[in-house]
């Protein structure tokens, strides 16, 4: 279009056509014009289509993701995505929960997070009776949820852990149960599977302990925690967050996974999950 124009100037130059030549232009300048005009017509209605389409899927997608879940296992295979979903276990009080979407075929219920050191984790029974934390980030989720919601079915727990150097490794128990809280939050766990190594089955059948409350609240003290402790315990997720290596008083303290790091290694991330099967 523009050689054209070009074509035509030359012509005026060198013929002095000078009325027939500038009509021509005009003519063309004009048809461009309307061109430029039909096409942003056009694309304004290719941009309504998609917006309409976006709607749409937004609605499906609220449709499908929302709804009452009794845990984020009913959203399972219907392409929701991860983040926060409000939780109605049946005959109970509803709650908000973070669902992992994209872990091990997804439908998860994460009840707990370590990742930057953000929450204080060494607190008292009713936090963690209630839980404590942002859902998004560093929490948990409260052991009076978990008896409810393990109350309702049967759950396996997920264990996603990180050390400092990146390195990552899982663990898997088929059972996770939480008796209520007049049994001190007992914990049932069922059988491992993982690259982890075992540092749960030690706790089955032990109730939960906090600093000020539980029959082995000298090691909730010890280890600067709150878990299923014995004589203390083979793992400490909520334990506190240090670097690495640990050593004299810190050496049981950190965020620890015996049969991985051993004691006096404290891990950078921890994810803890359940779904029901």
């Amino acid at each position: 279009m523009v050689k054209d124009i070009k074509s035509m100037l030359q012509g005026v130059c060198a013929y002095g056509e000078t009325s027939d030549a500038l009509k021509q232009i005009k003519y063309e300048r004009q048809r461009m014009q309307n061109e430029m005009t039909s096409f942003r017509r056009s694309l304004k209605d290719v941009k309504q289509i998609i917006k309409g389409l976006k709607i749409q899927n937004r609605d499906a997608l609220l449709k499908t993701c929302g709804g009452v879940l009794h845990d984020c296992g009913d959203l399972k295979g219907k392409g929701c995505a991860s983040g926060m979903y409000r939780l109605h276990p049946k005959g109970e009080s509803p709650f908000k929960g973070y669902c992992d979407m994209n872990a091990n075929g997804g439908g998860w219920t994460v009840i707990q997070r370590r990742q930057d050191g953000s929450t204080n984790f060494y607190r008292g029974w009713e936090d963690y009776k209630n839980g404590f934390g942002d859902p998004t980030g560093e929490f948990w989720l409260g052991n009076e949820h978990l008896y409810k919601l393990t109350s309702k079915g049967r759950y396996r727990l997920r264990v996603h852990l990180q050390d400092w150097s990146g390195s990552t490794r899982y663990a898997t128990y088929n059972t996770f149960k939480l008796g209520n809280e007049g049994s001190g939050y007992k914990l049932t766990i069922g059988s491992y599977s993982g690259n982890a190594g075992d540092s749960m089955s030690y706790s089955n059948a032990a109730q939960f302990s906090t600093k000020d409350k539980g029959s082995t609240s000298s090691c909730a003290k010890r280890t600067f925690g709150a878990w299923w402790y014995k004589t203390c315990t083979h793992s400490n997720l909520n334990g506190e967050y240090l670097r690495g290596k640990t050593s004299g008083k810190d050496i049981y303290r950190g965020v620890s996974w015996y049969h991985w790091k051993g004691w006096n290694n404290s891990l950078r991330k921890s994810t803890m999950m359940i779904r029901k099967y």
